[in-house]
């Protein structure tokens, strides 16, 4: 009893310090630092199960792992300012955007499709480990080549992650010990790309449209859900075992052909919006932060009012929210946004983040 009343105050600790580290990952961070950070999870993660289906540091890998998680996060936290969380607790509320409600579909998703490997018959056997952990790495590596070279990188990873779990799942339909099923073990290495997908996602979204308010309303659902992917796959494999391969295959088409359905959405609000290539910038704020530091906004000519609806076109705003943020009409913001427009010879928000880009203030960046 005691054990288990130990381990209960234990998992409500490390799930405290968990939610933590997710603000910190999401709030604090920047760009780089947040790939970075869900490329490192994800590559220690791929070793270990490569340690343990060869045994290679006699099952000492975790143990090590654990201790520098441990370090790391103490040192991290020395090197928090106070500024770096007053700032997020002065931003404005938020509110519960469609690029936020995409991004959660994803994150929630991610976890419904994957866990499912978890409970198939084989799959913690030491080849099927070692299959994972060693893809797994190369599958990060080539998550970090995807965001350097293309463009909707986090879009290229999503996709890619929903086909190797379809492909996993409908692999384990063939025979055992067949070459196919054995593959399958392989192609299941790419759940790492969707997690680092997931969580960039994540961070990135929540960093340009949320808040602190918004992201513990957020995590209150998603806990809960969480728990859910786990129980799921967990009764199916308790009383229809037999049944859990086409239960995983079901459940990851149609999670996938939702994902496919809301394409344009996602294209709209996330992956082709005027603020998208801000994925691959350093921030998703820094733009913003670099104009005010550098007064950039008073050398352009603009009225008072023209600067602020463009330092709220590059937060990511819209016409309704610029229109309630400085008390005006909507169509009022619209002609200040068309003005603005005119006067610095372009036609939309991702030309006015190249325009302020191109000057030499960002050569920092």
């Amino acid at each position: 009893m005691l054990s288990l009343l130990l381990a209960i105050v234990f998992a409500f600790g490390l799930g405290g310090c968990a939610a933590c580290a997710a603000f910190a990952y999401t709030f604090i961070l920047n760009n780089a630092e947040r790939l970075l950070g869900a490329a490192a999870i994800s590559l220690f993660f791929a070793l270990n199960q490569l340690d343990a289906g060869l045994s290679l540091l006699s099952g000492q890998f975790s143990r090590i792992y654990l201790a520098a998680l441990i370090l790391g996060t103490a040192i991290c936290l020395t090197l928090y300012k106070k500024e770096d969380f007053t700032a997020v607790e002065a931003r404005p509320q938020a509110s519960l955007n469609p690029a936020i409600k995409l991004t959660l579909y994803f994150f929630v998703a991610h976890y419904f499709v994957e866990i499912f490997y978890t409970y198939l018959p084989g799959s913690s056997s030491a080849a099927a480990q070692v299959a994972n952990g060693s893809v797994g790495i190369l599958v990060v590596f080539l998550a970090i080549t995807l965001q350097l070279l293309t463009r909707r990188s986090v879009w290229n990873m999503c996709n890619v992650f929903f086909i190797a779990m379809l492909l996993t799942y409908g692999l384990y339909f063939m025979p055992e010990g067949s070459a196919l099923r054995n593959l399958a073990r392989y192609i299941h290495a790419f759940e790492q790309m969707g997690y680092i997908a997931a969580y960039y996602l994540l961070g990135c979204v929540f960093k340009k449209h949320g808040d602190f308010r918004l992201f513990k309303l957020c995590l209150v659902i998603i806990l809960p859900l969480s728990m859910l992917s786990y129980l799921i796959p967990g009764t199916i494999s308790a009383y229809a075992p037999d049944s859990l391969p086409l239960a995983a295959t079901l459940i990851t088409a149609a999670v996938f052909i939702g994902f496919i359905l809301l394409s344009p959405a996602y294209s709209k609000h996330l992956f082709a919006a005027d603020w998208s290539d801000a994925f691959s910038s350093v921030d998703m704020t820094e733009a913003v932060r670099k104009v005010e530091e550098s007064n950039l906004l008073e050398n352009l000519k603009l009225t008072p009012r023209e600067k602020e609806v463009a330092a709220l076109l590059l937060q990511g705003n819209d016409a309704k929210q610029i229109a309630a943020e400085l008390s005006i009409s909507v169509h009022t913001a619209n002609f200040h946004t068309k003005n603005l427009y005119k006067k610095l010879g372009i036609n939309k928000r991702s030309e006015l983040f190249a325009r302020l880009y191109s000057d030499s203030v960002f050569s920092e960046i």
